[in-house]
């Protein structure tokens, strides 16, 4: 009886785990974001990765040689993301509460790919804002120095 009243009072115990969800169902996104217990650490560190390398793309905006090795690290990490699925599905105990390394990946790919796809695309236009820009002062100089020959 006591048992059952401790469920009763546990609002997560309700809630269903990650590993047993349809990879079609569209819901299921919004299952495994309830059913996630956010106070792990290493979903702490990945939380706190994403929203630092976010920072430090905008921070970093100007700067072509940051640009470029974010995006090839970025890249890679995505890539590499079944390779991190596979291992966690495995080793999940050392780390996690529960087991939400499914195999058709969708807890790693929630978690882990959709900000770095983010934090891809956000860099990307970055670039492109910033070719715009050097493109710009580039004409801007020309027109200036064609001024200055005319006169």
């Amino acid at each position: 009886m006591e048992d059952i009243f401790t469920n009763v009072l546990n609002f997560s115990a309700w809630l269903p785990k990650p590993s047993s969800f349809d990879e079609d169902d569209p819901s299921a996104v919004l299952e495994i974001l309830k059913g996630t217990d956010w106070t792990q650490p290493w979903l702490i560190g990945i939380i706190i990765f994403h929203f630092l390398s976010l920072f430090l793309s905008i921070y970093l905006r100007k700067s072509l040689l940051y640009q470029c090795i974010s995006l090839i690290v970025f890249t890679l990490l995505a890539l590499s993301s079944e390779i991190f699925n596979e291992y966690a599905s495995i080793y999940w105990e050392r780390f996690a509460d529960d087991a939400y390394f499914d195999s058709a990946g969708l807890f790693i790919t929630l978690i882990f790919n959709m900000p770095l796809l983010v934090n891809i695309f956000v860099t990307v236009i970055l670039a492109i804002c910033n070719a715009t820009d050097d493109l710009i002062q580039l004409k801007k100089l020309e027109l200036s120095q064609k001024n200055k020959k005319t006169k």
